[in-house]
């Protein structure tokens, strides 16, 4: 079953994995309290189950609570790429330093786990793999060993120095995820690196 972001969001705050704060919102208003109750600004992203939010007017950095409220009813109002919108997620708006990418896949060809991380995240991955697949680092996780700390390394060493302890941290617990939920995809994009060294996803 495919989860909407928000519902993402939620398991992985179960799992400690740390995310903006946010709130699901169904009206323009909502955006509005959102928005205020996070210092006056907010990014306002439609809930659909499709890719390209950010590139395709789904994703909207809003200064102002006005602003948050008009993101809001454009995006429930005219939908997304032909989906009906009828929530959105306002999150806190985050000094953001760099953004990565990272998932972790049931790999059914050999019946273990592909872990994937590269330095260039918020873009889509299918297109990066084709063009330019040495900027990807991938592991092959055997299920019966899990998740160990050569992959870890392996894989944040992809990432500046600042960011790899954090983001060691987030895949360690995304792979908690995925096997105690019995996942076949867990995807961050972007897991950022905040100004204060912070790594979220």
């Amino acid at each position: 079953m495919d989860l909407y972001e928000h519902m993402g969001k939620d398991l992985f705050r179960a799992h400690g994995i740390p995310t903006p704060a946010g709130r699901v919102c169904g009206a323009p208003q909502e955006a509005v309290e959102a928005a205020r109750a996070f210092g006056g600004s907010a990014v306002v992203k439609v809930q659909v189950q499709v890719g390209g939010r950010g590139k395709g007017g789904g994703v909207e950095l809003c200064r102002s609570p006005d602003a948050a409220a008009a993101a809001a009813e454009r995006m429930l109002r005219d939908g997304f790429m032909g989906h009906v919108v009828d929530r959105v997620l306002a999150e806190e708006l985050l000094p953001i330093a760099q953004e990565f990418y990272t998932s972790i896949v049931l790999d059914r060809s050999t019946g273990g786990y592909l872990a994937m991380m590269t330095a260039e995240g918020g873009v889509d991955i299918e297109t990066l793999a084709r063009e330019r697949p040495e900027t990807i680092r991938r592991v092959q996780i055997d299920p019966l060993l899990g998740l160990r700390s050569y992959h870890v390394r392996e894989l944040t060493g992809a990432l500046p120095v600042a960011a790899r302890e954090g983001a060691a941290d987030v895949v360690r617990k995304l792979f908690e995820l995925l096997w105690e939920r019995d996942a076949t995809l867990v995807e961050v994009n972007p897991l950022v690196l905040l100004d204060d060294g912070r790594v979220i996803a």
